[in-house]
C-alpha cells in the first residue's frame, strides 16, 4: 500500500478514506471557502449522517485486518431526499488530491 496522509489508517473503501480527507480539508479551509449553496447543503448533511466504525475483515491479508468503514451514502440521500452528487464529487476530488497512490494521473481516469 502506498503511504499517503491517510495511509496509516486502513479504510474499508476509498469512499471512507475520501470522506475522512474531505472532513480534514473542511477543518483547514478558510471561512467562506464553500460558496455553492447546494454543495454546502450536502456537506452539512454528510457531516450529520456519516458515521465511521471499526471492524475486522478476514479477507484482508493472511490474518485479516482491522479497517475503518463508513455507513452507506443512503443515509445522506434519505436525509436530503436526493442523491448527494455534490458531496460525492467533492469527496472524489479530495481523494484524488490527497489519497491517490503516487503515479496515478489523469491519464489513468476512465470516463463514461
Amino acid at each position: 500500500m502506498t503511504e499517503t496522509e491517510y495511509g496509516a489508517t486502513n479504510y474499508r473503501s476509498q469512499r471512507g478514506e475520501g470522506l475522512a480527507a474531505l472532513g480534514d480539508w473542511l477543518d483547514e479551509a478558510p471561512a467562506g471557502a464553500v460558496t455553492d449553496r447546494d454543495l454546502r447543503t450536502e456537506l452539512l448533511a454528510g457531516a450529520r449522517t456519516a458515521t465511521f466504525s471499526e471492524r475486522h475483515l478476514a479477507s484482508r491479508g493472511e490474518d485479516g485486518a482491522d479497517v475503518v468503514g463508513v455507513n452507506s451514502k443512503d443515509a445522506v440521500a434519505q436525509y436530503l431526499d436526493h442523491s448527494p452528487d455534490y458531496l460525492d464529487a467533492s469527496m472524489l476530488a479530495i481523494w484524488a488530491a490527497r489519497c491517490a497512490p503516487e503515479g496515478l494521473t489523469a491519464d489513468d481516469a476512465i470516463v463514461f
